[in-house]
């Protein structure tokens, strides 16, 4: 499986998935940085918002480098002592994706280029 099409299916793959991505999530335009946080939510959990029960976990995070026609694999992980290192950004919506190949999928994440920057800090660390 190529890199492109382990990151389409990452992306579209079933299960709670939160992209931190460098800039707006358009892959098929641009150079992009994104984070990958598949979530394990637990029962009770309200959306993440303040007053739910439960809670939320970081159980994988992969981080690429994109552009509209590749994807490297920089990071990768499910080691629950490297995953307490990710802040989940709570200030996530849902955001249209738009794919290399000109698809467009709904995912929760955020644009925050200084979230991506301190998440490759905590991966040079590694």
């Amino acid at each position: 499986m190529s890199e492109v099409s382990e990151f389409v299916s990452r992306i579209k793959a079933a299960g709670r998935r939160l992209l931190v991505c460098e800039k707006e999530p358009d892959f098929s335009a641009f150079e992009n940085t994104v984070f990958v946080m598949e979530i394990q939510e637990e029962t009770g959990v309200a959306g993440g918002r303040a007053g739910g029960m439960g809670s939320r976990r970081v159980v994988q995070v992969v981080a690429y480098k994109t552009t509209p026609h590749s994807a490297q694999k920089l990071f990768e992980s499910s080691d629950l002592s490297v995953l307490s290192l990710f802040e989940i950004p709570y200030h996530a919506t849902a955001m249209d994706v738009i794919l290399q190949d000109g698809s467009t999928v709904v995912s929760s994440g955020v644009v925050d280029q200084d979230l991506v920057n301190e998440y490759l800090r905590v991966t040079k660390l590694i």
